[in-house]
């Protein structure tokens, strides 16, 4: 009998089955290759380097992605001979062919699976049984390298009404980084440690003027300013991890602390604004609206009244709220908007996968022997290939330009694959991830400047 893997590829994290192994991170001492659970075992994380295989949100470093994956089939962790599996596997939204051709060569021919599935996590998130879709519905995933609203019907996209924003999870840690860099301490090689500090203390406010405002008045004084967080940093000696003051406990004089003000809720406002930190592209809301209204019109009632979001970033406390809010004022009056925000978003679309009827499994599945016999081509004779929409094409080297913000008033347009915020390098973090090409869905509406 052969069995069934599943792989939620991310470009941060992958989820197989119920387990998660992280990108692989580099130690800066003695250049260990560390994966997943393996970073945390260490007494020191300064200075530790991510080593991703994506570079701006497509696979592209087959050498790093092997060290991953060698260790998620390992005998200590899912222990599966890939002779005898069948892979499910999820891949970008329009991830380009050349690209394509070489997740066949990977897993055909490095790993030799008996048969495998390639589908994107927004597809596999139709099929979920934790929650109950209608014919149509939208998926937003708010990812890591950036997010993507996908409309469908009948577990079919919707493919001229797809939108991409080009921010993401790594955006924010990068932001999050330069932030407290330049106010604070330097932190700009401290990738590792600043996205643990993202994902404890930032959230997303309903009401970022009152709480700008509160912060700005308050500053540091915790007994005014309930929104202060105190973050003690590890020193590899005494405080092994990092973690957050208790309101009413004392700093001692051997603690390195980071004051979190206004950054905890400024840093994920960029998935609404991107605009505040010159990255000329629509927020969330208005490309989920974008979306919509490129669906035929009977459809999108039922669009509105259907959305899940998914993806690490979408667990931000006050995600599921403040998005509610924003698209109520976007949307036509007329129709519901319904947001089901899963209680675990990074690992939906790989539980909602592991659901996919045997059937409509099989009617997808590329054997080994088809793929040796026919090539890459065997995905087109057998129509499970799609045609990329042009307003979606990306350019041949998946490089993306530098754009400046002009304003804040933009044009509403589709985004090109071609660009996106998740710059990646082999070796190191790299911090140009703010310089986004200025193509994207743009906003429709203006915003007034705020202080930061």
């Amino acid at each position: 009998m052969v069995a069934t893997l599943i792989l939620d590829n991310g470009a941060h994290a992958i989820k197989a089955a119920l387990h998660l192994a992280q990108s692989p991170v580099r130690g800066t001492v003695d250049r260990r290759v560390l994966v997943a659970d393996e970073a945390d075992k260490l007494n020191n994380v300064s200075g530790i380097l991510y080593r991703v295989p994506f570079e701006r949100g497509f696979l592209v470093n087959w050498e790093a992605q092997k060290v991953i994956w060698d260790r998620v089939f390992a005998e200590e962790n899912l222990g599966i001979d890939p002779t005898t599996t069948r892979l499910v596997l999820t891949e970008p939204v329009f991830n380009p062919p050349s690209i394509q051709n070489a997740y066949d060569v990977m897993v055909f021919e490095a790993y030799r699976f008996a048969s495998y599935v390639r589908l994107t996590a927004p597809q596999a998130a139709t099929y979920s049984r934790e929650i109950k879709l209608s014919e149509c519905h939208l998926i937003v995933d708010v990812g890591y390298s950036f997010t993507n609203v996908v409309p469908f019907a009948n577990h079919k996209p919707i493919d001229k009404a797809i939108q991409r924003i080009n921010v993401g999870g790594k955006l924010m840690t990068n932001v999050l980084k330069e932030t407290i860099s330049f106010r604070h301490y330097n932190m700009l090689n401290e990738t590792y440690l600043v996205n643990v500090i993202k994902e404890t203390t930032c959230f997303v406010s309903d009401d970022v003027d009152r709480d700008l405002a509160i912060c700005q008045d308050a500053m540091y004084d915790r007994a005014r300013n309930p929104l202060l967080a105190l973050y003690v940093l590890p020193d590899g000696t005494n405080q092994l991890a990092g973690r957050v003051k208790a309101p009413d406990e004392n700093i001692s004089a051997d603690e390195q602390v980071l004051p979190m003000n206004h950054e905890r809720f400024m840093v994920p406002e960029v998935l609404f604004n991107p605009s505040d930190i010159g990255i000329e592209q629509c927020g969330i809301a208005e490309a989920i609206v974008q979306a919509v209204t490129a669906c035929p019109e009977e459809m999108r009632e039922l669009m509105y009244d259907n959305l899940i979001v998914i993806g690490g970033c979408a667990a931000l406390p006050g995600f599921e709220a403040r998005l509610t809010d924003e698209l109520r004022s976007l949307a036509p009056a007329e129709h519901a908007i319904h947001i089901t925000v899963p209680a675990d978003p990074a690992t939906f679309a790989a539980k909602a996968a592991a659901s996919i009827p045997a059937a409509v499994l099989d009617t997808l599945t590329v054997t080994r022997k088809e793929y040796l016999a026919a090539g890459s081509q065997i995905w087109r004779t057998r129509g499970l290939a799609r045609e990329i929409p042009a307003h979606l094409v990306p350019s041949e080297d998946l490089r993306g330009g530098a754009g400046e913000s002009t304003g804040r008033s933009r044009k509403s347009t589709a985004t090109s694959y071609a660009e996106s915020s998740d710059d990646e390098d082999d070796d190191s973090d790299d911090d140009d991830d703010m310089d986004v090409d200025e193509a994207g869905p743009r906003s429709r509406r203006g915003r007034a400047s705020r202080t930061k």
